[in-house]
């Protein structure tokens, strides 16, 4: 799998894509398909049966594969990935895994209803991040509408590469309402802050984690003695 990874970089950005999408389906058939962050092995502590999660930010779907197992038949995921080429990945992948219970959405999300920029550094789609002056223009909206009325989502992952601290602050009427678990790639102490606007929330990290966990009381028993609590 390396050296196809090593062969297909000589090939033209499409072909390159095609080799993605045909690696990405191997990595599923075999159960490999996943993500080397320290959360991504402990949400099945976390995320339950039959619960509404949000990805922001899906990518390729790593995430969204995995909260598709864990909510089952009777939960939903709503993914969101802005990127077009990424998003048509996301697309193969979740029709590979076979996920049923997952909604695809090519926007991103942002306090508004807007047309907003992003820039793809050196075309890495990986590292992908909203900017005014970026060469993509993608459609954004507000949390609020996505939000399902007759269920609350348990769980929100943000991973927005720049925006996630925008996307937080400006959603925390919905996360007052809905009371969520948000996985956010945002410092503790910057989370800390936000938990003292919500009523009785707090903050668990995982050691050497570039993520941070907002979580209400009532939610404390599904995180292991693995992870640090912040009061």
């Amino acid at each position: 799998m390396k050296k196809l990874s090593v062969l297909s970089q000589k090939l033209p950005a499409t072909w390159q894509h095609e080799v993605r999408r045909l690696r990405h389906r191997v990595l599923i058939r075999q159960g490999n398909f996943i993500s080397r962050e320290k959360e991504y092995r402990r949400l099945g502590e976390i995320v339950l049966p039959g619960e509404v999660v949000i990805d922001i930010g899906a990518n390729v779907g790593h995430y969204t594969l995995l909260f598709s197992r864990l909510v089952g038949n009777r939960g939903r995921v709503i993914a969101f990935e802005p990127i077009l080429s990424t998003f048509d990945l996301l697309v193969s992948n979740v029709r590979a895994g076979q996920c049923k219970n997952v909604s695809l959405i090519n926007a991103a999300v942002t306090d508004d209803a807007e047309e907003i920029g992003f820039t793809t550094p050196r075309g890495n789609f990986y590292q992908s991040h909203c900017s005014e002056e970026g060469e993509y223009r993608v459609v954004s909206y507000p949390l609020s509408r996505f939000a399902l009325k007759e269920r609350a989502s348990a769980f929100i992952k943000i991973d927005a590469e720049g925006c996630d601290w925008s996307i937080l602050t400006n959603s925390l009427a919905l996360i007052t309402q809905m009371r969520p678990i948000v996985m956010a790639e945002i410092s503790s102490e910057k989370l800390q802050a936000i938990a003292l606007e919500i009523d009785d929330y707090h903050v668990a990290t995982l050691n050497s984690s570039h993520n941070a966990l907002l979580f209400p009381a009532e939610k404390r028993q599904r995180f292991s003695d693995e992870f640090k609590m912040w009061a």
